[in-house]
């Protein structure tokens, strides 16, 4: 297998970045930002725990990974139900005590993954490994910092990630991964080439968001 795009130190650096940036982006909102949508319908209360139910998707996920199964946890076609569904199954919650849970485990979670980054591990898309999955988990926390870091503002004084081209080539890898070899080849050259064009715009778009 070809080496990753990313290299672990820039991809833990990427990865906590968008950690942070979803605390910093919790800390500035006000009681009725925290209530304003922010994604889709969500307020940006209910972002905040989603956000603790995906962290929670990772860390199950490694568990079965751990345990010998590296089979997908459910259809990729199925991830928007199963993002509804352990939304209204989570505990009420304010938002800063959600954003306080999620962080704890989102650190937790690339000290776990990192020490084993070989590892195969099964998520929507298909099998990768341990290591290529924490670029999706960066681009997670990215984008919903993006949602948190306020509704309706300009793009330009919302959340970005110090590197977005480092992003976009951890999260594009790990989307590729799944291909066969002979296209899989050429799919990651086409992500090396789209990471150097407004590489953080292109993110946003294709995640259904609106950066203009």
């Amino acid at each position: 297998m070809a080496a990753p795009l990313v290299d672990a130190d820039a991809l833990r650096r990427v990865y906590l970045d968008g950690v942070v940036g979803v605390e910093r982006a919790a800390a500035s909102l006000t009681a009725d930002q925290w209530a304003a949508p922010a994604c889709g319908e969500w307020t940006a209360t209910e972002v905040a725990r989603h956000l603790v139910v995906v962290v929670g998707w990772y860390h199950h996920w490694l568990d079965r990974a751990l345990a010998g199964d590296a089979s997908v946890p459910f259809a990729r076609s199925t991830l928007d139900a199963h993002a509804q569904a352990g939304l209204d199954a989570a505990p009420a919650s304010s938002g800063p005590d959600a954003v306080g849970r999620y962080s704890r485990e989102a650190y937790r979670y690339v000290e776990r993954a990192s020490a084993v980054a070989d590892l195969p591990y099964g998520y929507p898309l298909g099998t990768i490994t341990v290591g290529l999955h924490l670029g999706v988990a960066a681009c997670e926390w990215h984008l919903h910092a993006w949602d948190l870091s306020g509704a309706g503002l300009p793009a330009r004084v919302r959340h970005r990630p110090l590197d977005e081209r480092v992003l976009f080539l951890a999260a594009g890898d790990a989307i590729v991964a799944t291909e066969r070899p002979p296209r899989r080849a050429v799919s990651r050259v086409g992500v090396r080439v789209a990471a150097g064009r407004r590489a953080w715009n292109r993110i946003l778009r294709e995640s259904g968001r609106r950066p203009d």
